[in-house]
């Protein structure tokens, strides 16, 4: 059988106690404390100095970021839109339109019913002068001058 010391448990006598730390030790866990903490302040300061770099330095040799130009189109888009209009002026505008539209379209069937004709040759003083007047009324319906275009329109239909 098995003899049990009276002051011993059985986890105990299977286990060897905890070692004891000695001077010795201690000074080589100072020494790995004081090694770790360099390389830290170490890595601190590295990154201190980086930050001081890109906020002081970097600046230096970047250019400054200007935004590409807009496009010709935007620009005169931007310059020709009316500032805040009523409904009631947005009506009349879109009515001056779509005059200047309809008087467009009888001024295009009459020119190829005279192209047709060859009135380029038999009256090619007033046809030049008609398509010059209709020139007139496409600047002004691109400067939505709607009641000019339909005007020099229907000059040019006349």
């Amino acid at each position: 059988m098995t003899e049990v010391n009276p002051g011993k448990t059985a986890a105990s006598s299977t286990s060897s106690p905890a070692p004891a730390l000695g001077m010795t030790d201690h000074a080589a866990l100072r020494r790995a404390q004081r090694n770790a903490n360099t390389l830290l302040w170490g890595i601190f300061i590295l990154l201190l100095v980086l930050v001081g770099g890109v906020i002081f330095i970097l600046p230096r040799y970047v250019s400054p970021y200007v935004s590409p130009p807009e496009p010709a189109a935007a620009q005169v888009a931007a310059t020709n839109t009316p500032a805040a209009q009523t409904p009631f002026e947005d009506a009349q505008r879109l009515r001056l339109r779509d005059d200047a539209q309809n008087a467009l379209q009888a001024l295009l069937t009459l020119q190829d019913q005279l192209e047709q004709q060859g009135a380029a040759r038999w009256a090619q003083n007033p046809f030049n002068a008609a398509l010059a007047l209709a020139r007139q009324g496409d600047a002004a319906y691109a400067a939505q001058d709607y009641a000019a275009a339909r005007e020099a329109y229907q000059n040019s239909l006349a």
